[in-house]
């Protein structure tokens, strides 16, 4: 066998496994993760822990800290706001991917001292999310919760 067949041989077997490697990983972040697109607070079955949060307080001192737990988010970027709504926008790029995730923050007054944040993380581009849109939502309501202290109700 010439050197230069030895070598090809080499290298398509090393595309091989590296090529198995992938799809075995592919296939258990799978498994580990829903392939969804879309979660929201109160709303998805696979992530029943992400509820929607009731806070003791006025809706103009929820909705500014709702605004700025969405601006110190790692990796979002806030397109969109108006407090007359109660809707704050934003986009989030996944890790090591780049695909980008469109995120809906909505703060609702139920009485003069009872206000509730909903969220939503949905895919734009995505086949799955691999659970980042749930992990968007979780890093969120950490963020609201320790602004608001022990402010919250559930």
């Amino acid at each position: 066998m010439t050197r230069t067949r030895k070598v090809l041989r080499i290298a398509l077997f090393v595309l091989g496994v590296t090529a198995g490697v992938f799809v075995t990983t592919v296939l258990v972040a799978a498994s580990i993760w829903p392939t969804i697109n879309e979660v929201e607070t109160n709303k998805s079955i696979a992530y029943p822990e992400l509820r929607t949060r009731t806070y003791q307080l006025g809706y103009d001192r929820v909705y500014d800290e709702a605004l700025g737990a969405a601006k110190e988010q790692k990796n979002w970027a806030v397109t969109g706001q108006s407090r007359e709504t109660g809707i704050i926008t934003g986009q989030a790029l996944m890790p090591v991917t780049g695909w980008t995730q469109e995120i809906t923050v909505t703060v609702v007054k139920k009485t003069a001292f009872v206000s509730q944040v909903r969220t939503r993380s949905a895919g734009k581009d995505t086949p799955g999310d691999l659970g980042q849109n749930a992990r968007n939502i979780e890093a969120y309501q950490v963020a609201l919760d320790r602004r608001l202290g022990a402010a919250k109700v559930n």
